[in-house]
């Protein structure tokens, strides 16, 4: 998972989270 230098954005926890409930 990449992440942006600051840590996970919003849209990439989202996207995460979808991920895992599919």
């Amino acid at each position: 998972m990449a992440t942006s230098g600051q840590g996970l954005s919003n849209a990439e926890i989202a996207d995460a989270l979808k991920r895992a409930r599919d």
